[in-house]
């Protein structure tokens, strides 16, 4: 777990760090990491490859990313000890640890490109109003120019935070803890974090191409010195013989590929070594001043704040809903015990006793006569 303490990095600076990424070769538990995690991977996924079906190609593939990714982070852990000056722990250790940070360090990249994606959303949102006739267009010269900087800003954040986001998993951070990390280091010290990316970069692209121009030079010279002397049986490019796989020109095509795959893997795991030490050295010399543990605090009261506001507003939309049922309910229980007004009978008529003339039952005398009917 990353502790509340800042990291102490060398009082040399930021540039001597990264000048000194040459360190991660004297590691070897790192690099024995990566060849054999990248090897496993090559082998893994040729393996299921070749039988030709479209399941165990794509299992392949993704067990060789899986596999790929262990070992990264197996690597980073064993580079962050030693950039951390810890007693490295073994590769076994490394590898279990590596499991679970390859996991955390999956849901952090998931976490930015959600943030990426809302800031998509968001956008196009704000376009929408630009189609109100008649005002559209004042409003999308506003919305224009705030968009563009508002993206630009974020996703320079995000790029910067996918280049450490491994640097603070492998630190033994938390989930939580490396994303309230990345975030105080990119509101914090963006532009220091952006020449740190950046000249890193630059110096790992010139390194890697003088390597890789001097190894392509051997090539060219041992590809040169075979082919004068194994003359006919060097059949390199031949497909022929390398899907027959008969003869001695075979056996040589395939240690040919095989020898290929295997300088590849070292080359590769040279570089990717050098890479992480300094993306680590990196990472800790940003962090070294900042107050990660109130970082992480201020991050999980807004969390905690944010799921009050969601708790609230679903109790809120909970409670309209209960109360439209309820008005439902009573206006079908109005309905069914209302009765109808029924219309008044008729009142029967009657006779006079004394001239027999047709009266109301409502009246007391008779209206020819004068007899007093009630």
């Amino acid at each position: 777990m990353q502790s509340s303490e800042s990291h102490k990095t060398s009082a040399a600076g930021l540039m001597d760090l990264l000048l000194r990424s040459g360190e991660a070769l004297r590691n070897w538990r790192a690099l024995v990491t990566l060849i054999s995690t990248g090897v496993a991977a090559i082998v893994i996924f040729m393996a299921l490859a070749s039988s030709g079906i479209g399941f165990l190609v794509f299992s392949g593939a993704l067990l060789a990313f899986i596999c790929i990714n262990v070992g990264i982070s197996a690597t980073g852990i064993l580079l962050m000890d030693q950039a951390m000056n810890l007693e490295p722990r073994s590769i076994t250790a490394a590898l279990i640890d590596g499991v679970f940070a390859a996991m955390r360090l999956f849901v952090v990249m998931l976490i930015g490109f959600a943030v990426a994606l809302v800031t998509i959303i968001a956008v196009a949102l704000l376009v929408v109003l630009c189609k109100i006739p008649g005002i559209g267009g004042f409003f999308y010269a506003l919305i224009l120019p705030v968009s563009v900087v508002a993206v630009a800003f974020i996703y320079a954040g995000l790029y910067f935070v996918f280049a450490l986001a491994g640097a603070s998993v492998w630190s033994g951070a938390s989930i939580r803890q490396s994303i309230s990390a990345l975030y105080l280091v990119v509101t914090r010290r963006l532009v220091e974090s952006a020449l740190g990316v950046v000249v890193h970069s630059l110096l790992m692209l010139l390194v890697s191409g003088i390597i890789l121009a001097f190894v392509f030079a051997g090539v060219g010279v041992v590809g040169g010195i075979s082919a004068g002397i194994l003359g006919n049986q060097m059949g390199m490019f031949n497909m022929n013989m390398i899907m027959g796989g008969g003869g001695g020109a075979g056996g040589l095509v395939y240690g040919g590929m095989f020898g290929f795959g295997i300088l590849f893997a070292v080359i590769a795991a040279v570089l990717f070594s050098m890479a992480i030490l300094g993306v680590n050295r990196l990472y800790l010399h940003l962090t070294a001043n900042l107050d990660l543990a109130s970082a992480e605090a201020v991050l999980n009261e807004r969390m905690n704040a944010a799921k009050e506001r969601a708790r609230a507003m679903q109790d809120e939309a909970s409670r309209r809903a209960q109360e439209m049922r309820q008005r439902a309910q009573q206006a079908a229980t109005k309905d069914a015990t209302t009765v109808p007004a029924v219309a008044p009978l008729p009142t029967a008529a009657a006779t006079c006793p004394q001239c027999a003339i047709t009266v109301s039952a409502d009246d007391v005398f008779c209206g020819s006569c004068g007899t007093k009917l009630k």
